[in-house]
């Protein structure tokens, strides 16, 4: 994470903010991140996602 300083005009204050730099990366910039597993069914159902993932696990 590098840290990007910027003065004010006023001198009074800076504006800081974090940016991420990815060096090596397989995925490509600004290319979408593709799951190996894709869950399909109602992500508002806590129950069935856990068996999902359960699934997931044990195969």
């Amino acid at each position: 994470m590098k840290r990007i300083t910027s003065d004010f005009p006023s001198g009074i204050d800076q504006l800081v903010y974090p940016t991420a730099i990815h060096y090596g990366r397989e995925r490509g910039i600004n290319a979408t991140y593709k799951p190996t597993h894709v869950y399909e069914g109602d992500i508002t159902n806590t129950d069935a996602i856990a068996s999902w993932i359960e699934g997931k696990l044990l195969d």
